[in-house]
């Protein structure tokens, strides 16, 4: 059936999703994804009920006599991806016919209509007020942790693999660790995204237990004491402990600092202390608009002309520029923008939508379970896509760009014109990509 899974399942370290025509396989820590297909798939799929790599062999040879040879490669291929992936094993590679990279993983979902990836938003409370926020509202608490994991399981079934948890701070909440934990159970790779200032020992102890593959500290600051973009005081003791923390355990951890008008002058500072505590740091300076008021934190973003001449001298010194980037569409694939094929956000609130940024919903939790929501995605995508994009389409980027719908919508009122902060970021990524 299109974009759902026939069968999910999990091991004590990966998890995969089986389609029917394929199985998508990843492994959290050192992150990998895998595309298996064909004879591979197949092995896969047996292996995993509990056969013998042995009796594989002479069950699948006597069945095709006639590929007795593509077999035993297709075994060979899955026992070195299952070694690979084993506790202490090197990341996985490109196996049976796959990708190796989650880049990958997320061009064949998108080209095969696959449910591989959920955002869920677990609440909008947060203890900081970051200028550059996109939510209006930080005091809602969210769905109860049932809800969560009868939503956990409706996602499972309908193919997705990877979870993103955000709010919100989600440590905030004083379930968070069972809800990672739930998540865990369920089968999931899981990203958490938090601004670190809640994460103690404890609970990291009890990441490091999960399936994780990232969690993502953003940071705002590299001092302790007021910090007019955060709106209080900031306590960066905390974020770097919490880094530190993460390190420690071997909890994957990315560390993104925000960069903005105010702040951008001491990124080398930012680079200088960040480096020290993580070498998997980036520097953000995208903005999506706030929620009702998409001028409210405009002010947050860095114009194009300071990003060039102050911002990317310095990512290339420090061997960060951004990529060049690869192509998003092609003029015959049929689709402005990919949002709501693999993928889709659940807001805190029931509603759900395409992504993050492209706020038109294509479903509410109080009306159907994820299952039926995710199932019936593509009738609801028609219903709201955009065909053409005449602004853009004579632009040189435009087979490129994502063009990001969502926010030409928040910013205009209209898909027909393109955000110019878009239009900044990937003009940067073209004149200074690596």
């Amino acid at each position: 059936m299109l974009g759902s899974a026939n069968e999910t399942k999990v091991s004590a370290s990966l998890s995969y999703s089986d389609y029917g025509h394929a199985v998508i396989a990843a492994v959290a820590n050192p992150f990998s994804a895998a595309i298996l297909t064909g004879g591979a798939a197949e092995v896969f799929r047996r292996r995993m009920a509990g056969a013998e790599f042995t009796d594989i062999a002479c069950e699948l040879t006597r069945l095709y006599p006639d590929h007795a040879g593509e077999i035993l490669s297709d075994i060979r291929d899955v026992e070195s991806y299952l070694l690979d992936s084993a506790p202490g094993g090197r990341p996985l590679g490109a196996e049976g016919g796959g990708g190796g990279d989650i880049t990958a993983v997320i061009r064949f979902a998108r080209e095969h209509g696959l449910f591989t990836n959920a955002t869920v938003e677990v609440l909008t409370k947060c203890n900081l007020r970051c200028a550059h926020c996109f939510h209006p509202d930080h005091s809602g608490a969210g769905p109860d942790i049932g809800a969560l994991e009868t939503l956990f399981g409706n996602l499972r079934r309908s193919g997705a693999l990877f979870l993103c948890l955000t709010g919100g701070e989600i440590f905030l909440r004083r379930d968070a660790a069972e809800i990672i934990d739930a998540a865990h159970s369920a089968g999931f790779i899981i990203e958490l995204k938090t601004n670190g200032t809640r994460l103690d020992k404890k609970t990291i102890g009890r990441l490091a237990r999960n399936r994780i593959s990232d969690v993502q500290v953003s940071v705002y600051g590299v001092s302790d004491g007021a910090n007019a973009f955060t709106g209080g005081h900031y306590d960066f003791t905390a974020v770097a402990s919490a880094i530190e923390g993460l390190r420690e355990a071997g909890v994957p951890c990315s560390v993104s600092y925000q960069l903005t008008p105010g702040n951008v002058t001491e990124m080398e500072r930012a680079y200088e202390v960040l480096s020290r505590l993580t070498d998997n740091l980036f520097f953000s300076f995208y903005v999506t608009p706030r929620l009702g008021d998409p001028q409210g934190n405009a002010l947050s973003r860095i114009g194009y002309d300071q990003l060039r001449d102050y911002v990317l001298p310095r990512l290339r010194a420090w061997g960060m520029a951004p990529d060049t980037p690869s192509p998003y569409r092609t003029k015959d694939c049929g689709y402005i923008c990919w949002a709501g094929h693999e993928q889709a956000f659940f807001a805190v609130d029931g509603k759900v939508y395409p992504c993050p940024d492209l706020r038109i919903p294509i479903g509410d939790l109080s009306h159907a379970p994820a299952e039926e929501i995710v199932r019936n995605r593509f009738d609801a995508l028609k219903r709201i896509m955009p065909t053409t994009l005449p602004a853009c389409e004579g632009c040189s980027y435009f087979d490129f760009c994502d063009s990001c719908i969502g926010i030409a919508l928040a910013e205009n009122g209209t898909f027909h014109r393109p955000s110019p902060h878009k239009c900044d970021i990937t003009r940067l990524q073209f004149e200074g990509g690596s």
